[in-house]
């Protein structure tokens, strides 16, 4: 099996935007960060990255809404390197804020250029059996000293004695399932990295109409990274 997922051409850059006004579709990123702990002020002043940004860049739209001013926003997905991206129309410009399209588990950036990392509802969606490894490897590489990244949700089983993340995998090819205990997950990413999962429940509010609201309760993974 190929460890690398089977990916379109992904053009880098393509839009400087600006996020202004409140998110008037998509998920309500500030109730998922109050019910997962995450203080937004913590944001002020720092380079934050929305490591698979929705479609109406929610994340950071709410930051700028909420008047958390970051030193910069970059939010990143596959779903960028769509030509209707390759416009800033309908945007305010604003320098600072950018658009990249890319994936979580070769992200086209530098080396220690951020200081907040979020990554909700990633993990379910990934195509490969090392591709959570290979996610926060890169989540831990552009993350500079002090950074702190927050992955949502984690699957991990708590009623053993050695704790197992859990995730599925789907491609064109093939599918399964991969337990990873906490000691291989360390192991991979090192001592420059700390690790702490905190239990929470949030309620996803659906995308179609007639769909009630699903209640989640899973593990928040934060990193921090110590060098």
């Amino acid at each position: 099996m190929d460890k690398e997922p089977r990916r379109p051409p992904i053009e880098p850059a393509i839009a400087i935007t600006s996020m202004r006004g409140a998110p008037d579709r998509g998920r309500n990123f500030m109730s998922y960060c109050e019910a997962l702990g995450i203080d937004l002020n913590g944001f002020e002043d720092k380079r934050v990255l929305d490591l698979g940004a929705d479609e109406h860049l929610g994340f950071a739209r709410e930051l700028d809404y909420r008047g958390i001013k970051t030193r910069s926003t970059v939010s990143l997905s596959p779903s960028f390197s769509d030509a209707r991206w390759n416009h800033a129309d309908g945007y305010k410009d604003r320098s600072s804020d950018l658009m990249l399209a890319g994936y979580g588990e070769v992200l086209p950036l530098r080396d220690n250029s951020f200081d907040r990392l979020v990554c909700f509802n990633i993990v379910q969606h990934l195509t490969y059996a090392e591709a959570l490894q290979d996610l926060l490897k890169e989540a831990t590489r552009v993350l500079d000293k002090d950074g702190q990244a927050f992955i949502w949700p984690i699957g991990l089983t708590d009623n053993s004695p050695r704790n197992l993340i859990k995730f599925t995998y789907v491609n064109l090819q093939e599918h399964g399932t991969v337990n990873i205990s906490e000691e291989e997950l360390q192991e991979t990413l090192g001592s420059q990295v700390s690790m702490r999962f905190t239990k929470h429940t949030v309620i996803e509010e659906m995308d179609h109409n007639d769909s009630d609201p699903k209640r989640i309760t899973a593990y928040k993974l934060t990193l921090t990274k110590l060098s």
